[in-house]
């Protein structure tokens, strides 16, 4: 039997970078399956999108007091909630992930 692949912390957060910054040909920060097959490899990128795509879930879903926050103010708040949830994501990770925020409220 086969251990479960792991990924590693800079493993883990490169890829948010690269991942949110190359799923769009207009610079949105969009998570693109195929091109992250394409650049990992097919078992790679499966790995990766399964521990990413929980933190995206996570952040877009953080709760905001819209009454209380202007939206950067929001995003801002996602950063370090995140940083403080996932204290071993870079800040260039946790950067893609507020920008992911930002992206999907505007």
């Amino acid at each position: 039997m086969n251990p479960e692949p792991t990924v590693t912390d800079a493993e883990l957060s490169e890829a948010i970078v690269w991942g949110l910054s190359h799923g769009s040909p207009q610079g949105a920060p969009i998570l693109s399956e195929q091109k992250m097959t394409a650049h990992y490899g097919a078992e790679r990128a499966a790995v990766l999108l399964a521990a990413i795509r929980p933190l995206l879930h996570e952040s877009g879903n953080m709760p905001i007091d819209w009454q209380k926050l202007e939206w950067q103010q929001a995003g801002d708040f996602v950063h370090s909630e995140m940083q403080r949830r996932h204290p071993s994501l870079s800040d260039d990770a946790l950067q893609a992930l507020r920008g992911h925020f930002m992206f999907q409220t505007r």
